[in-house]
């Protein structure tokens, strides 16, 4: 993963690459979300139906996400369970570069 300023060494504000292909965030194409899938050579574009990275529409989803989880008895998107698990794979991906090593 790679963020921030450092982000410009591989052009996107976030670039994410696992074993099923690579994510990019904020790529300098000037796409918010973009995918390369496993075997392909060619970068597919997500549409994101016209929000960019810092836009507000985020928090009116949360909201709508949670009443409709109450609704419908349903674990929401912005749980504490998921925001755990997000939190120690940041961790991990922290705890990788620190050690310069897989963890």
């Amino acid at each position: 993963m790679c963020t921030g300023e450092a982000g410009k060494a591989v052009g996107a504000h976030n670039w994410l690459v696992g074993t099923e292909g690579a994510i990019e965030v904020g790529a300098s194409d000037g796409s918010t979300l973009r995918i390369k899938r496993k075997g392909s050579s060619r970068w597919e574009t997500v549409d994101t139906q016209g929000e960019g990275l810092h836009g507000p529409g985020y928090i009116e989803r949360a909201i709508a996400d949670a009443v409709d989880a109450l609704l419908t008895d349903r674990e929401p998107e912005l749980s504490a369970r998921k925001a755990l698990n997000a939190t120690e794979t940041i961790f991990a991906c922290y705890e990788s570069s620190r050690r310069r090593a897989m963890v």
